[in-house]
């Protein structure tokens, strides 16, 4: 660069002196000393002047221009002489922008921000080496603890199916201690023979990858828990690789999908019959338009029976589709409680002395009217009153009663049937729940009516409370909150 500039000076020197030799030789020479004196001198020192100083603006010009790509020519000596890349590319630095700045020095200085650019969006991406050394300088105890708080019980294997790792989730779920699990065989983990088939199966196999998934049942009769046990070989390990496995309890999950297809049994079981007697009896009728009148007026309340039949089992399960949504709302307006109450009682009637039950009631002479919505109430009193003559053996008595207090209204039903044992009793106002036994085998429904009756008494602010002994009878107490509308009136009649 030093020569550059020496270069440019001799330059200018030489062109001054050639300048001042011509006016001396011409001087000698051509013109006369006057008119050199007066004329040519002037104009050939102007001239020498002017060559100067453009001269020098031009070498100051080139040295400015210079300046900056010498700032660009040094960058890129030291990425030449730099070994370590990273350390080359921190060490670059931009050329300070001027007026003198060109397009050159712009494009290197963009060149720069792309390079930073570049470089923060690799530093943000996390390789398998960053993770690593994050998992190597993370406390050992705290990942130990997130391990052990899984609810997932996690397992892994050597190659051979013994046991090396399991978390504390295993313990609950298996039924085992820690250290009993720890070194045993894969394969006598669960005591199941077609569990032990499938991990036979897994280990045997030499494809990467491999994968088996099975449920599996432990536990005693009375406390079954179902297993779901999915099982991974690991490819990138050593040999045919370790093999992880993932225990999850789906005990509730199997109990719902049991009660789900129950449910849809009993509810064909519950459409097909009155459709068989609608259908028989319309037959009857198509076939002999001269039949009795008495034998049309049976035919004609078994249809009108069992039509209303269908609509409740309807209705039911539309409201069971609003309970799961929670869409079932309640239609407020006055009721006059003890006429519904006594339309209740009259309806079952009929079934009550179609098995010889007696029905005895005592009501309150002077019951409250309600600020409810009357149709669900009286869905619930047909359930519960219902049930009450369904599970009352034949010749039993069926007792309704209502009452009041300081603070509600009281509606009991109790009979003489066969009762809820104490270990059904908690589980009776369950969706599609039915107790099992040989007693009520033969006894219809869906289980749906005490899971809507409790729903729609809950939403009314009441409660329904149970009382029952195994084949003692049972009652059941309905709370309805006092919301008086109007006065309290004396028993209704129709």
């Amino acid at each position: 660069m030093n020569t550059r500039k020496n270069t440019i000076v001799v330059a200018i020197n030489l062109i001054a002196i050639s300048l001042l030799t011509g006016a001396f030789i011409l001087y000698r020479t051509i013109w006369p000393a006057p008119y050199m004196l007066s004329i040519i001198l002037p104009i050939l020192s102007l001239s020498v002047f002017v060559t100067t100083v453009l001269a020098t603006l031009v070498y100051f010009s080139i040295r400015c221009r210079q300046r900056a790509f010498r700032g660009i020519e040094a960058n890129l000596e030291q990425i030449t002489h730099c070994e370590d890349s990273g350390k080359a590319l921190e060490s670059l630095e931009a050329v300070p922008v001027g007026a003198t700045t060109t397009d050159s020095h712009q494009g290197w200085n963009r060149l720069l921000g792309i390079l930073d650019e570049v470089s923060g969006q690799t530093q943000n991406t996390p390789s398998e080496n960053t993770l690593g050394q994050f998992l190597c300088s993370y406390d050992s105890q705290r990942l130990l603890g997130l391990f052990d708080s899984l609810p997932d019980g996690i397992i892994l294997t050597d190659s051979t199916g013994s046991l090396t790792l399991a978390n504390r989730a295993c313990e609950g779920l298996i039924g085992r201690a820690l250290g009993d699990i720890i070194g045993c065989l894969l394969v006598d983990l669960f005591g199941d023979p077609q569990a032990k088939k499938s991990l036979e199966a897994l280990l045997n196999t030499s494809s990467p990858q491999a994968d088996s998934h099975f449920n599996v049942t432990i536990g005693s009769e009375q406390e079954k828990s179902v297993l779901s046990v999915y099982c991974r070989r690991l490819a990138h390990t050593s040999d045919k690789g370790d093999i992880l496995v993932n225990i999850r309890d789906v005990t509730q999950q199997k109990i719902g999908e049991a009660g789900r297809d129950e449910f849809i049994a009993h509810v064909s079981h519950e459409l097909r019959s009155p459709l068989t007697n609608i259908r028989a009896y319309a037959e009857t009728l198509l076939a002999d338009m001269l039949l009795d009148v008495n034998a049309q007026k049976e035919a004609f309340n078994v249809i009108n029976d069992e039509t209303s039949r269908l609509i409740r089992l309807v209705n039911d399960i539309l409201d069971i589709s609003r309970m799961e949504t929670g869409s079932l709302t309640l239609e407020k307006g006055e009721v006059v409680l003890d006429r519904l109450v006594r339309q209740c009682v009259n309806d079952v009637k009929a079934s009550a002395a179609a098995k010889k039950i007696s029905i005895q009631t005592n009501y309150h002479p002077k019951l409250p009217n309600l600020n409810a919505d009357r149709e669900k109430l009286a869905v619930v009193l047909n359930n519960i009153i219902s049930n009450a003559i369904k599970y009352t053996l034949e010749g039993g008595t069926v007792f309704i009663e209502t009452n009041v207090d300081d603070n509600f209204v009281l509606i009991k039903v109790a009979d003489t049937g066969l009762g809820i044992g104490s270990e059904d009793i908690d589980k009776i106002f369950e969706k599609f729940y039915r107790v099992d036994s040989e007693e009520t085998a033969d006894i219809t429904g869906t289980g749906l009516g005490l899971a809507i009756s409790k729903e729609i008494v809950v939403l009314h602010g009441g409660s329904i409370d149970v009382s029952s002994e195994l084949r003692n009878g049972t009652e059941m107490l309905i709370k309805l909150p006092l919301t008086v509308t109007g006065p309290v009136l004396g028993p209704a009649h129709n």
